[in-house]
């Protein structure tokens, strides 16, 4: 069974997402990838309908694997919010407890 990641594994993973993403190598990738394929569509006859379907296949799979990588950033970016709301209101309980606010 998958556990919940913790806040800190979540924003470790969306580190690693974005290092990837910002590669000149995997930039460059993107880019051929992304090239050959509408170079492909373009070029296949359109009385070709199951290599089409099979191009945009493959359209939509690299579309997916870039839509993970920026949500494990997203991930990353809502866990790092979700600490700082948590340490501030770790704050300002340990701050009412200085103060002698009863909780």
């Amino acid at each position: 069974m998958n556990e919940i990641p913790t806040p800190e594994q979540e924003i470790a993973r969306g580190e690693q997402a974005r290092q990837i993403f910002e590669t000149p190598v995997f930039k460059d990738a993107c880019n051929r990838i992304d090239a050959e394929l509408r170079a492909l569509r373009e070029s296949v006859p359109m009385s070709d309908a199951d290599m089409h379907t099979r191009l945009i296949l493959a359209e939509q799979m690299f579309g997916k694997l870039l839509d993970h990588l920026k949500m494990l950033m997203i991930g990353a970016d809502y866990a790092r919010q979700q600490l700082k709301l948590r340490e501030s209101f770790s704050e300002r309980m340990v701050q009412a407890v200085k103060q002698g606010i009863r909780l």
